[in-house]
């Protein structure tokens, strides 16, 4: 911490010898993000019915969509060329799957958009973290519903490479069991 603050005195101060930082975080709005009704209807509806196909063997067949669930941690990831053509429609997901979550008692806990220079050009990272409320408390033991929720998406040098929602679930006395993943997943793509 002591290092930041140092750089950035320097920076004020006019010394042109220190690097800048190379990070970028600011606050992600979801609420200005704007939907594509026919288009995200179509995206849920073949997330859905690529879940159904990896239900019996749990086996992902498909490179460009991906499903996880080993227990404590599960959801589904985009990548490749099905984000190139859903380009800026993920945005109009993502702030579907925000509101969706925020009607069943969750609360958005960490919401940003960061961008950093790699080796490989401008990476930007959209990050939404969503936790359920305190209020959903049950007297000693706490409503997981599907547990704490990270969206993330990642676009490099203006080509999305990787989408992904993951749920993180408690498996101790502290927390009622989370809601099975075909409900999670359903919610998620209706």
């Amino acid at each position: 911490m002591n290092k930041l603050i140092d750089k950035l005195t320097q920076l004020f101060k006019g010394n042109n010898k220190v690097d800048p930082i190379s990070i970028i975080h600011e606050q992600f709005d979801w609420n200005a993000i704007r939907y594509n009704g026919d288009k995200l209807t179509d995206i849920k509806t073949s997330i859905y019915q690529e879940y159904i196909d990896w239900l019996p063997t749990k086996t992902n067949r498909n490179l460009f969509l991906m499903m996880f669930d080993n227990g404590k941690s599960r959801g589904y990831a985009l990548r490749g060329s099905v984000l190139s053509e859903l380009n800026k429609d993920v945005f109009s997901l993502i702030k579907s799957h925000i509101e969706m979550l925020l009607s069943l008692g969750y609360r958005v806990n960490l919401s940003e958009v960061s961008t950093n220079q790699t080796s490989h050009g401008i990476l930007t990272r959209y990050h939404v973290y969503l936790k359920p409320s305190l209020k959903l408390r049950q007297g000693p033991v706490a409503h997981q519903i599907y547990g704490n929720i990270n969206i993330e998406y990642k676009i490099e040098d203006d080509m999305p490479i990787y989408f992904k929602v993951l749920a993180h679930t408690y498996q101790d006395q502290n927390f009622l069991p989370a809601l099975p993943m075909h409900e999670m997943m359903q919610s998620f793509t209706q």
